[in-house]
């Protein structure tokens, strides 16, 4: 699971300062909310806040309008990795992730990477995957630089027409909304159906936001359940402060809280005994995180209860 740590060294803005330069664009007469008041405080108390910023924008300039200047402030300082030459064998996260997902897909069923859920709306996996591929000699180096036959773009667990025959690729799900960048050659180009397709998957409205995550079977929701209940997750880039993230795994946590509680009451087990089983299968998830993300150790500490372990790098 892959958040904006991964794409932010590359430029991509982060959410509140993706909702500031949006703001400004589509009304440059009116005061930022995000600025602050006369008393030197801003509006980010109101629940659901930045959604609320992306709607407005959103019913200012209608759908079409609205993504053109999305993808404008989306991508406006962003470094691809086509343009660095030192990327694809460089340390940074996104780099090293990307040579992981090529590596394991050549394992076809033996692989050990099942698939990526991003919280990003930004392509940069997917170009730093093809820029993996390139240079790890995968394809052919005297063709253009390609989209590879690594990763499936996903929006729910049914196929799409441009997917089919793709069921060995490891699927990539970006469950808070897609917004590839402006054309580049020759990927957008040679995959352009491809990229009309899921140019739409917006969650930044309050609306598409809620819409995404209220229903049970909602498209998120079922993604989440079904990686957190039956693999092990690796957080990378990610605060872990994600209002729906934290419920997901409240959810899940709760989920074994009745199974301890049904167990106990059908079995002969002792409860220390039967919290020793259960917690090995409950603690498998792990948290990659700086110190400076956790100074205090207050939220790993919390995570613990929630099944996820964090992992303090330098």
């Amino acid at each position: 699971m892959v958040g904006a740590g991964v794409s932010t060294p590359r430029g991509i803005p982060k959410w509140d300062e993706l909702a500031k330069d949006l703001w400004q664009r589509v009304f440059p007469s009116l005061p930022s909310p995000l600025t602050g008041l006369s008393k030197g405080e801003s509006q980010k108390t109101v629940p659901q806040f930045l959604p609320i910023i992306f709607e407005l924008a959103y019913r200012e300039r209608g759908e079409a309008k609205f993504f053109e200047v999305l993808q404008k402030c989306l991508y406006a300082k962003a470094k691809y990795p086509a343009q660095d030459r030192r990327f694809a064998k460089s340390k940074e996260s996104l780099a090293v992730l990307a040579r992981v997902i090529v590596n394991e897909s050549n394992r076809t069923r033996r692989r050990r990477v099942d698939a990526v859920i991003t919280f990003n709306a930004d392509d940069l996996i997917e170009q730093a995957v093809a820029e993996a591929a390139y240079h790890l000699e995968i394809h052919d180096k005297r063709a253009e630089r390609n989209m590879p036959g690594v990763i499936s773009i996903r929006r729910s667990t049914h196929f799409l027409p441009t997917e089919f025959g793709q069921s060995n690729r490891i699927p990539l799900y970006h469950i808070h909304g897609f917004v590839p960048s402006p054309a580049r050659d020759p990927v957008q180009k040679r995959h352009k159906d491809m990229y009309k397709i899921y140019e739409h998957m917006l969650v930044f409205t309050d609306v598409q936001y809620w819409s995404t995550s209220a229903g049970a079977m909602s498209f998120a929701n079922r993604i989440m359940a079904t990686a957190l209940s039956e693999s092990r997750c690796i957080f990378i880039g990610l605060s872990m402060t994600d209002i729906n993230l934290l419920r997901w795994l409240a959810v899940r946590t709760l989920e074994r809280d009745r199974d301890q509680t049904e167990g106990l009451q059908r079995a002969k087990w002792t409860k220390s005994g039967f919290e020793k089983s259960i917690g090995r299968q409950f603690r498998r998830h792990f948290w990659i995180r700086p110190a400076s993300d956790d100074p205090s150790g207050f939220l790993s500490e919390f995570l613990k209860l929630r099944g996820v372990e964090a992992i303090e790098i330098p």
